[in-house]
């Protein structure tokens, strides 16, 4: 695989740096990135908003809503830590994580 010079700091640098390669391994860790950058902020706004309706709206029990929340912010800083890390186990975990998001809405 060959190495990507810098870590991209946003989708269209990433997306021309998928262009430029053709390596199979490069553009899945560049795919795998810009899942991260769309997970991240997604986790942490539905951290918020979680909060906001199941508490504010329909008035749920705050411990359960907190829990929840507190799980939403896990996925978000695990996507964010995911960015920053070079490992071989960061795309696993980013792969498997979005099949299983998109299995469930299925």
């Amino acid at each position: 695989m060959k190495k990507i010079n810098r870590l991209k700091k946003n989708i269209p640098d990433t997306i021309k740096a998928m262009n430029k390669t053709y390596d199979d391994m490069a553009i899945t860790s560049l795919e795998n990135h810009i899942a991260c950058m769309y997970a991240s902020p997604i986790m942490f706004a539905g951290m918020l908003i979680n909060y906001a309706v199941g508490h504010l709206y329909y008035k749920m029990d705050p411990v359960s809503v907190l829990i929840n929340s507190l799980i939403f912010f896990c996925l978000g800083v695990l996507f964010e830590l995911a960015l920053r890390i070079k490992h071989k186990y960061c795309d696993w975990f980013v792969s498997v994580s979005i099949e299983k998001v998109s299995s469930t809405l299925q």
